[in-house]
């Protein structure tokens, strides 16, 4: 019994020891008279999202938000507060704003707010993006000032940032043509980072066409379209990215060719999978596109046969074998 007593004390100093050392505070925030109940929901989830273990407690009535929270977790909420409190000027680029102090040994807190955003639609987008390519959990919409609070690792932040600033662009004028931007980054986060931009391509089938195009011949697993400025965000190997700009640069055109052509077979991976993109005559029907698509994947067996019907393009990877079985089958039917 006296070794328990002794045990017992000893775990109860430590908790002592640790709650001195790590105390709890309390802090109330008051909202402005002009914040509505979107505006402070939005920044209460906000600070829950990105500190977790706090504590909070809204009084609606009187506008107010209670936080208990550890002092370094106070000092994170206190800035998240008075960052999306504060009055955003105009913009003419992205901005953002890090977080002075520290958060937790390996984490860094940024909140970015977009210049060019103008509908929840493309700031979604944006926002979908940001959150999924560079993996990060902790991320929140504030659409109330079109920002995004982040946290997560020095290189998970700098990844967000820069999608941030390459997806935050003004819509392109017509015939615009803006050039394809690379991100490396350290070997150990992973795969290479690209944002594409469409010339040609400019209706909402045919972008999703060649977006669906980019995850499945590819096999590019993170594939992100920024619809309203006409781009594609995509994260993978760098194989699998040199893939993905070929094809890419092989389907962003205006429309059905005049005459049938086809692209050169490209290497999926060395003596492995070839893939090939096939333009289909102008005359092609709807669902003579279709039955030849149908006739060429059941025949060859092939991995992937896909159809890009707005501008008449079949997509194919396989092996050299089932290429030329496709080929023959184009031929056969006076499509190629």
């Amino acid at each position: 019994m006296r070794v328990r007593a002794l045990s017992l004390f000893a775990f109860a100093f430590a908790l002592s020891v640790s709650a001195q050392e790590n105390p709890a505070t309390g802090h109330v925030f008051y909202f402005s008279a002009g914040d509505s109940a979107k505006t402070i929901q939005e920044t209460v989830n906000a600070i829950r999202t990105l500190i977790g273990s706090t504590q909070t407690s809204l009084a609606p009535d009187t506008r107010r938000l209670t936080i208990q929270a550890s002092p370094s977790d106070m000092a994170l909420a206190q800035w998240i507060f008075q960052e999306l409190e504060a009055p955003v000027p105009v913009l003419r680029e992205t901005q953002a704003d890090s977080y002075p102090g520290p958060a937790l040994a390996t984490d860094r807190v940024r909140i970015f707010r977009l210049a060019h955003v103008n509908s929840v639609h493309s700031f979604n987008e944006i926002v979908n993006a940001v959150r999924t390519i560079p993996e990060i959990t902790r991320a929140f919409p504030y659409s109330s000032t079109w920002s995004i609070a982040v946290r997560g690792t020095q290189n998970q932040v700098d990844a967000a940032e820069w999608l941030a600033r390459q997806l935050d662009q003004p819509a392109p004028s017509p015939g615009q043509r803006r050039a394809e931007q690379q991100l490396h980054i350290d070997e150990r986060y992973g795969p290479e980072l690209r944002v594409l931009y469409f010339s040609h391509v400019a209706t909402l089938q045919g972008r999703q066409e060649v977006t669906n195009a980019l995850r499945v011949i590819p096999r590019v697993t993170k594939v992100f379209p920024a619809n309203d400025i006409g781009a594609i965000a995509i994260r993978e190997s760098a194989g699998a990215v040199s893939l993905a700009e070929w094809l890419f640069t092989q389907l962003d055109v205006a429309g059905p060719p005049p005459a049938a052509k086809s692209s050169a077979a490209q290497p999926v991976t060395p003596g492995t999978d070839l893939a090939q993109v096939f333009f289909l005559p102008p005359s092609t029907t709807a669902q003579s596109f279709q039955d030849t698509a149908n006739s060429i994947r059941g025949s060859t067996q092939a991995p992937v046969v896909f159809p890009c019907a707005s501008s008449n393009a079949l997509v194919f990877r396989g092996s050299a074998q089932q290429l030329t079985q496709a080929v023959s089958i184009l031929k056969a039917a006076a499509m190629f």
